[in-house]
């Protein structure tokens, strides 16, 4: 299991090569799915577009690192395009949360998934500061898609994934 922190900021490494290929920035959530879209590694402001590396081109997922087989694996992505169902995470990161009768839940810290098959498995909650610090933070599960809000909060942010 993976937090999105932890992978943010690791090399993306090319097994061919032998080499670092870039860095991740973000994820890029498929809202359809529920799972890891991809990792957004590098803005090319010049050319106005943006590198992705699809989840299904990973060979290996772990704290050292994200491994592909070479850089054919990147996907180019025009600044302009709006990949349907996806939302960058720096877009979740910070949102609040409301339960089924609006009352507030907190704010998305984190998300959690598997490493096999990008699945996202929970949300991590803050609800402050301080209650973080004396209780914890939440930690909802949504294994189940009537356990979270995640659809209603997208509809919010429709679709985007550029800073």
């Amino acid at each position: 299991m993976f937090r999105a922190s932890d992978i943010i900021d690791l090399p993306v490494l090319s097994l061919k090569a032998g080499r670092r290929l870039c860095t991740v920035k973000s994820l890029i959530l498929d809202t359809s799915t529920n799972k890891i879209y991809g990792f957004l590694c590098k803005e090319r402001l010049v050319k106005r577009c943006i590198d992705i590396v699809p989840y299904k081109s990973l060979i290996r997922l772990d704290f050292n690192g994200v491994t592909v087989y070479d850089g054919s694996a990147f996907k180019r992505v025009s600044i302009n395009t709006i990949l349907d169902n996806t939302i960058n995470f720096d877009k979740l990161a910070g949102k609040f949360i409301l339960n089924n009768d609006g009352e507030l839940i907190g704010r998305i810290t984190d998300i959690y998934f598997e490493a096999l098959s990008g699945k996202i498995t929970s949300y991590e909650i803050s609800e402050g500061y301080f209650d973080d610090f004396i209780n914890g933070r939440k930690i909802i599960n949504c294994l189940n898609k009537d356990d979270f809000l995640l659809k209603q909060l997208v509809n919010n942010i429709k679709n985007t994934y550029i800073k």
